[in-house]
């Protein structure tokens, strides 16, 4: 079996071409963050948009002899439909290997439309050293977002109880009317 093409990335290229994923959901499955569960992945590419999940899954299992886990069909972000790729998390590294296998064998077709298999072995890097994950600086990247989110949704607390204050004392303005808070409303007060 062919070894697979090994190039260094920066957390930052991984997840732009795994499609994002933590607080930048997109079509990457989540364990593509633990390296030893990438060693039992593969990414398919080229499918016809007209392959489902469970004849993607049918063909790992009896055609190579697969074991599959999780299967993860991508979508158009914007359109919702099949883009042509997949993610395949199998039970064993073994099964990685039959899949490869099978693709290099020109085997790797379905309904007559070949596709291609590979297999999920990035080695990254953000400061120059191969080998790091990227999972820390994702959880990093989750936390910020998780903070972002509380500080607005404060904010807009905040705005609303305002709002309702300033509707609390328009409404005793004008002797409890609803009729009152909603002429001061126009009146801009």
């Amino acid at each position: 079996i062919a070894e697979a093409i090994k190039q260094t990335l920066t957390p930052q290229e991984f997840e732009q071409m795994v499609g994002g994923f933590g607080s930048t959901p997109g079509n990457s499955p989540s364990w593509l963050l633990d390296p030893s569960l990438r060693q039992k992945a593969v990414y398919i590419a080229h499918l016809q948009l007209s392959i489902t999940k469970d004849r993607l899954e049918d063909f790992f299992e009896s055609e190579a002899d697969a074991n599959v886990q999780e299967l993860v069909m991508c979508q158009d972000k914007a359109m919702k439909t099949p883009n042509g790729f997949a993610w395949v998390l199998f039970k064993d590294s073994k099964s990685v290997e039959k899949s490869i296998e099978i693709y290099h064998k020109g085997l790797a077709a379905i309904y007559g439309g070949p596709f291609i298999i590979s297999a999920v072995a990035p080695i990254l890097s953000d400061d120059g050293s191969a080998g790091k994950d990227i999972a820390g600086e994702m959880e990093a990247r989750a936390a910020a977002e998780a903070q972002r989110k509380a500080e607005e949704k404060a904010n807009v607390d905040a705005l609303h109880q305002q709002s309702m204050d300033k509707q609390k004392n328009q409404k005793a303005a004008y002797g409890g009317s609803d009729m009152g808070v909603s002429h001061a409303n126009t009146l801009g007060k």
